[in-house]
């Protein structure tokens, strides 16, 4: 059984790899994670992640407004439907570090977004499918789901609501007891706070799954449950402290050496002088308290790290929007229980001539981490990008970008060089 022992540990490093943050399958500029609705249609962002104020909204710089090809209604009830199709050139399908192998991937899509408005009462929900057709590796062929809804109640300054998310994502495995790895995802919260002229307070429980659909890989599947504490206090219109407080408990399916209880506070600011500039700083502290006594790895123990972000937004003419992130965070695996990253991002994003919208975007990640086997080992990510979207119809769009990845490690392990070109269109009623 030497070599099976041998291939899960192999399992653990490639599996604890792909699920960090910026080393798992690149998408489309501008696509970090499933393909996106309707904005009409996505159920509005965690309350204590919205920043109310236009230089620190999160997103792109708002499009033209759409007339829609097909706007059905039933009274309150909108119902938005969207089709697309990406075809989409990677070079690196494996990431391998040589012998690489290369596909070209058709990827049809369609989501359907609902809507529902009734006095302080809201509504929504979505769901997109689409299936990713290998040219070469028909192996590799299966679909992906994305769903996600939420309810709010906002009678005035108290509100309270509701949600939650599923997905299953499918990225190719170069292992030869596992052919591709597929991943369900799935969430769910409750919300209740209070907005006022001097504070904003809220409570979030919630609770998280991470299912691997292989019996190879069960003792990665695990469930988490929770709570956050976000504050907000007031000071000036232009000038926010923030708090924010998070604890909870996560529990391995297969062996409950790993489960571990975590806590995690932040403080920060948000100073927003201007419409055309704002900044949002937070830091705070870690500690995750294992139940391992070192029998899976000699080096598992409790931890204390400290968390960090950043964001700087900058709109240096009307339709352009300049970003900059700073993050530091402990990375949660199963590979190791010492794996820190820090990542820097700049994007920019421009809408030229009402039609046209180009962007271009970089980040960049390293991943430190301790093992019993190997002492202080490095991974750096690189991902820059450009995309550029053209809109000949207000329900019509075309869309082509470039992305590379990158990874980079002080011991040449792992290593791989991965590029990325896309090309598709979408239709929205």
């Amino acid at each position: 059984m030497r070599w099976e022992s041998c291939l899960a540990k192999f399992a653990l490093v490639v599996l604890g790899i792909l699920g960090l943050p910026g080393f798992a399958r690149g998408q489309a500029l501008g696509e970090e994670g499933p393909p996106r609705l309707p904005r009409e249609a996505e159920p509005g962002a965690s309350p204590e992640r919205e920043v109310p104020h236009p230089a620190l909204d999160e997103g792109a710089p708002a499009a033209p407004e759409r007339e829609r090809l097909l706007d059905l209604r039933i009274g309150d009830l909108r119902v938005l439907p969207v089709f697309g199709f990406t075809e989409k050139f990677d070079s690196n399908i494996f990431l391998r570090d040589d012998d690489e192998e290369h596909d070209l991937i058709q990827m049809p899509r369609a989501g359907l977004g609902a809507t529902y408005d009734v006095g302080d009462v809201h509504l929504d929900g979505s769901y997109l499918g689409q299936y990713l057709w290998f040219s070469r590796h028909e192996d590799e062929r299966d679909f992906e789901h994305f769903a996600r809804s939420s309810f709010r109640y906002e009678p005035g300054e108290f509100y309270a609501g509701a949600g939650g998310s599923f997905q299953r994502t499918v990225s190719p495995l170069d292992l030869r007891v596992v052919e591709r790895l597929v991943l369900f995802q799935s969430s769910a919260y409750a919300r209740g706070g209070w907005d006022g002229d001097v504070a904003r307070i809220e409570i979030e429980p919630f609770i998280e799954g991470y299912d691997v659909r292989d019996k190879f890989f069960d003792f990665l599947d695990y469930t988490k449950y929770g709570g956050r504490l976000p504050c907000q206090w007031k000071v000036s219109p232009e000038f926010r402290l923030l708090t924010t407080v998070e604890g909870g408990q996560t529990f391995y399916q297969e062996d409950d050496k790993n489960d571990y209880d975590f806590v995690e506070g932040t403080a920060g600011f948000q100073w927003v002088p201007a419409e055309v500039f704002g900044l949002r700083a937070e830091m705070g502290y870690r500690l995750n308290d294992y139940e391992n006594d070192a029998e899976v790895f000699p080096d598992t123990r409790d931890y204390k790290q400290i968390v960090t972000r950043v964001t700087l937004i900058w709109k240096p003419v009307e339709d352009g929007r300049l970003a900059l992130g700073y993050g530091h965070r402990p990375v949660e695996s199963v590979v190791s229980n010492y794996l820190k990253q820090d990542n820097w991002t700049i994007s920019y994003e421009h809408i030229l001539f009402e039609k046209w919208t180009l962007g271009a975007d970089a980040r960049f990640e390293r991943n430190q981490e301790s093992r019993h086997d190997v002492a202080q080992q490095r991974q750096y990510g690189i991902r820059p990008g450009a995309s550029l979207r053209f809109t000949p119809l207000k329900w019509l769009s075309f869309d082509a970008s470039y992305r590379y990845l990158g990874k980079r490690t002080n011991d040449d392990v792992g290593e791989y060089d991965d590029h990325q070109l896309t090309a598709g269109v979408e239709i929205r009623f």
